[in-house]
């Protein structure tokens, strides 16, 4: 699967659920695909992970040590391995887990990039993203567009910014 076709199946995923405007709530969707929400403290550096068995609902484990923002990038992130990869079991009973740690964040990984892929498009729209641009005037500063943006869609201002200048709408932010 290319980074691509990550970003094709959470734009489906939007228009099947008829969301138009941000800010998207990624715990609802995960709701509505039957995905239990669990909140802990986790070990470590990890932000979060998935669990899935099955004829069980997958759970997605968030640290709840971490920032409402990060839980909401991890759960698009968790989403994206729900969507874009099937479970290979890992131990004798068939589980898969998988975890969101410093791994999946520095997208070193073919399956991180493409769950960070999924989750950006899934987070930040890219047609959301552009329609919310026209409406700064062409001198605002780039920081207060940032800001406002990452106000909006409810992410990092880092977030934001990586998606921007990935999508090619601003360079270098």
């Amino acid at each position: 699967m290319s980074v691509k076709e990550a970003g094709d199946r959470a734009k489906e995923m939007l228009a099947r659920l008829g969301i138009v405007n941000p800010a998207i709530n990624p715990e609802e969707i995960a709701n509505q695909l039957g995905v239990v929400i669990a909140r802990e403290k986790l070990d470590g550096n990890t932000s979060a992970m998935l669990y899935r068995k099955s004829g069980e609902a997958p759970v997605i484990g968030l640290n709840s040590t971490q920032s409402r923002k990060r839980q909401r990038f991890s759960i698009a992130h968790e989403l994206g391995h729900l969507v874009l990869h099937p479970g290979r079991p890992l131990i004798v009973d068939h589980v898969r887990v998988n975890f969101r740690d410093d791994r999946a964040s520095a997208g070193s990984f073919r399956e991180e990039i493409e769950a960070n892929a999924f989750a950006a498009e899934l987070l930040m729209p890219k047609h959301m993203l552009e329609r919310a641009l026209m409406k700064f005037r062409l001198d605002t500063p780039e920081d207060e567009i940032v800001k406002a943006l990452a106000n909006t869609f409810e992410v990092s201002r880092e977030a934001i910014g990586y998606r921007l200048v990935n999508l090619g709408l601003r360079s270098g932010l």
